[in-house]
């Protein structure tokens, strides 16, 4: 009778975590989309070259990347809730100002503004997660977070090039930014920092959590007012080489996102309107290979792989493949086998789980911290990306500019297989990493 009545007192309320984070992600990559939509007639109305446009879109990247790990720190200490609202409502402002440009300067200040807003998303979402979900539930909300990514790509080239065929390019970002401030209430008003805070959840619900923790209070994020290790951290050489892989994954998706639709229109000479459909192809390639990624690499925790075997190698060898890819797709001539071999890039997404999974059970309550440091590392480095690229291009030809993204994919993969994950970057605060079945 009694397990009877525990059964039907357990439920799964904590997954509205996942579900605002997916749509903050969503949000989040709407909001970066609708520059590259938008690209072609930036250009023409503002009057800029090919390398001032990627200078744009880059701009985003560096102060994205430089709020990173004072996002994350600031998500252990202020708690998510605060962090992400404020967040959402930031970029969103600098979303609707983006409709105001008038010339290269103008927009490319308002960009810069725009990256602090969006730097918390990640790193706090990463943190929240280490509040609400179960232990062995974080690598999965990683990956359904991380799907809006592509959803973000696929509805945003949608529905900006929509609203910019019947209203005009400007009012991408007045609508988008109007969305944003309605989410970031909602979130609001409806989300805590704990499920214990929160009176719609169980306390069974609640027990069920900290139960799934074999040491709840150094591996469970809570909000603290202490720094991670960051002297010793930086001291190992093998907590940069885990960062830096991120730079080289990031490179091929912020390739995509800011310079996808514009390469289908300049290099490919497809017609705007047909844009939506062949980069539909790619980002539901992201959305299957990292829903797959996520479910194959907790498989192989679940049955007690060390981090190396679960995150490492798939990653490694993802990232070679996924960079192989890119370079071919520059390659061919056909638009439509460029664009299977451009999706298939995306094989490199066993890194997103990998190094988000990685950062929550290396980190344990720094997690935040640990993310941004990651973060940070992929946003400096993929935000050089359009830049580069369009440098590039504009120079030697567009596969010159793809074979650079895929060449750092590559460098990421070698990374990946120096870092050892399974062993602390900092083992007196947090231990080494133990596999289920050898802890038992």
């Amino acid at each position: 009778m009694s397990g009877a009545t525990v059964q039907r007192k357990r439920t799964h309320r904590r997954y509205w975590a996942i579900v605002f984070m997916f749509l903050f992600g969503w949000m989040a990559y709407l909001d970066r989309i609708n520059l590259a939509v938008a690209g072609i007639e930036i250009i023409k109305n503002l009057h800029l070259t090919l390398p001032e446009f990627g200078l744009i879109s880059s701009a985003f990247f560096i102060t994205y990347s430089i709020f990173m790990v004072p996002s994350g720190i600031l998500s252990e200490r202020w708690g998510p809730r605060k962090l992400l609202a404020t967040a959402i409502t930031w970029w969103s402002t600098f979303t609707a100002l983006t409709a105001t440009a008038w010339n290269f300067a103008s927009i490319f200040i308002i960009r810069l503004f725009f990256g602090p807003g969006e730097s918390p998303m990640y790193p706090g979402s990463t943190n929240l997660f280490n509040r609400w979900l179960k232990k062995a539930e974080i690598s999965k909300g990683i990956a359904f977070r991380d799907i809006a990514l592509g959803v973000g790509g696929a509805t945003g080239t949608f529905m900006a090039t929509y609203i910019m065929v019947t209203l005009g390019w400007r009012w991408i970002f007045i609508i988008f930014a109007i969305m944003g401030y309605v989410l970031g209430l909602v979130f609001y008003v409806m989300m805590r920092d704990m499920p214990e805070e929160a009176k719609w959840i169980s306390k069974e619900e609640v027990e069920e959590i900290k139960a799934s923790f074999e040491n709840v209070e150094k591996e469970r994020a809570v909000t603290i007012r202490q720094y991670a290790p960051w002297k010793r951290l930086l001291s190992n050489p093998r907590f940069w080489a885990w960062g830096l892989t991120f730079g080289g994954y990031d490179t091929i998706l912020y390739a995509y996102l800011t310079l996808l639709p514009l390469y289908y229109e300049v290099a490919r000479h497809i017609k705007v309107t047909a844009v939506p459909g062949y980069t539909a192809i790619v980002w539901s390639t992201f959305i299957a290979v990292l829903l797959i990624a996520g479910w194959i690499e907790d498989k192989m925790l679940e049955r007690g792989s060390t981090l190396f075997k679960a995150y490492a190698i798939p990653a490694s060898i993802s990232l070679i493949i996924g960079g192989l890819f890119v370079i071919l797709g520059a390659y061919v001539v056909s638009p439509i086998i460029a664009t299977i071999f451009i999706a298939l890039g995306f094989l490199s997404n066993f890194h997103i789980p990998a190094i988000f999974g990685s950062s929550a059970r290396m980190g344990g309550i720094f997690t935040g911290s640990y993310a941004g440091w990651a973060l940070f590392w992929g946003n400096f480095i993929g935000g050089l990306a359009p830049f580069i690229v369009t440098y590039i291009a504009s120079i030697y030809g567009w596969f010159w500019g793809l074979f650079y993204v895929g060449m750092w994919a590559i460098v990421a993969a070698i990374l990946w297989l120096v870092c050892q994950p399974d062993k602390s970057f900092a083992p007196e605060i947090i231990p080494n990493y133990i596999p289920k079945r050898k802890q038992q």
